[in-house]
C-alpha cells in the first residue's frame, strides 16, 4: 500500500530524473523524423545517447550528430528545428537531396554545420540569418542555386564558410564587404564562395 509520502517520493524522483534526462532524452521523436533513421538503427527509445553518431553532454544538454560518409539518403527533417540544443551537426557526403529547410533557422545554439557534398537543391535560405551563434558553415559541392542572401551578414560569429561547387550566381551583396577580409569585424577566416 502507497502512503501519500512515498507516491510524493517516488514522483519526485521520477521528475528529477525525466528533468536531468530532458537535455537529449527527450529528443528521439524529434531525431526519429529523419527517413534515414532506420538506416542508422534507430529506434524508438527515451535515451539518444547511444545512437550511432549522436553525442549529448550531459552537463550541459549539448547535442552533437557526426554523420558524414554514412551512405544516407532522403531529405534533411524540417522536424529537427525543435532540437534546439543542437551545437554541431555534420551530415556531409552521403546522397541527401530536397532543400535546405527555412525552419533550420531556429537553430539559436549551432556553432557547426557542415551539409557539403550532398544533392541539395534550392536557394540558401535567408531565415538561416537567425543562426547567430554559428561559426563554420559548409554546404559545398551540391546544386544550390540562386544569390546570397544578404540577411546573412547577421551571422558575425562567422569564422567559415564554404559554399563552393554550387550553382550560386551574382556579385556578393554589399552587406558581406566584411567577409572580404580577416580583418574586419567577424574575424572570418575562411570564405569558400564560386559565383558564376
Amino acid at each position: 500500500m502507497w502512503t501519500l509520502q512515498s507516491l510524493f517520493i517516488l514522483l519526485n524522483a521520477f521528475c528529477v530524473a525525466a528533468v536531468n534526462a530532458q537535455g537529449c532524452s527527450g529528443l528521439a521523436p524529434v531525431l526519429l523524423q529523419a527517413s534515414w533513421a532506420a538506416q542508422l538503427g534507430w529506434a524508438a527509445s527515451f535515451d539518444v545517447s547511444g545512437w550511432t553518431g549522436v553525442t549529448c553532454n550531459s552537463t550541459t544538454g549539448s547535442l552533437s550528430i557526426e554523420l558524414s560518409n554514412r551512405n544516407l539518403s532522403g531529405s534533411l527533417p524540417d522536424a529537427w528545428s525543435a532540437a534546439s540544443q543542437l551545437s554541431q551537426l555534420n551530415i556531409s557526403n552521403n546522397k541527401l537531396t530536397g532543400t535546405l529547410p527555412n525552419v533550420w533557422g531556429n537553430f539559436n545554439q549551432l556553432l557547426s554545420l557542415d551539409v557539403g557534398v550532398n544533392n541539395i537543391t534550392g536557394t540558401l535560405p535567408s531565415s538561416w540569418a537567425n543562426m547567430t551563434q554559428l561559426q563554420v558553415l559548409g554546404l559545398s559541392t551540391n546544386q544550390l542555386v540562386g544569390s546570397l542572401p544578404e540577411a546573412w551578414s547577421n551571422l558575425t560569429n562567422l569564422a567559415g564558410l564554404n559554399l563552393g561547387s554550387n550553382r550560386l550566381k551574382g556579385a556578393l551583396p554589399d552587406s558581406w564587404s566584411g567577409f572580404a577580409s580577416v580583418s574586419h569585424c567577424c574575424d572570418l577566416i575562411t570564405i569558400t564562395v564560386y559565383i558564376k
